[in-house]
């Protein structure tokens, strides 16, 4: 929770010493895709793709709450988003396929959903002529 809270706050650089007691809950936990946000936003794309890597490994494992208790939720989307988007400053086409997978996945989503029209659009730009 803090590091969510610091990561909302706009301090990634705190982020690894936060989520060091979840280390042994990795795929359990939402760990990869804070630890991978914090590298985006620090610029850190190779460490970005590491750190977002046990979300895409361990897919549908998180634990999200829900009204009913625990659940079951998927974080493998979010860390593949998170994945093409630090792909894309160092490894186009990668970069590409991560974003088409995450689309396939996605090709039902609502229209208004706005993790989707983001994607879509960072890939029309990765793929435009000149780039």
């Amino acid at each position: 929770m803090k590091a969510a809270i610091a990561l909302a706050e706009h301090r990634p650089q705190q982020i690894a010493e936060l989520l060091t007691p979840a280390a042994p809950y990795v795929m359990a936990s939402k760990a990869p895709q804070l630890a991978g946000r914090a590298s985006l936003a620090l610029g850190q794309w190779q460490q970005a793709v590491s750190d977002f890597a046990p979300g895409l490994k361990y897919r549908g494992v998180g634990l999200e709450e829900g009204s009913i208790g625990n659940l079951q939720g998927p974080d493998y989307s979010m860390c593949l988003l998170g994945t093409a988007r630090a792909q894309a400053q160092f490894d186009r086409a990668a970069a590409v396929k991560s974003y088409q997978q995450l689309l396939d996945i996605w090709k039902n989503a609502d229209a208004d959903f706005i993790p989707a029209q983001e994607a879509r659009r960072e890939l029309t730009a990765l793929t435009a002529p000149g780039k």
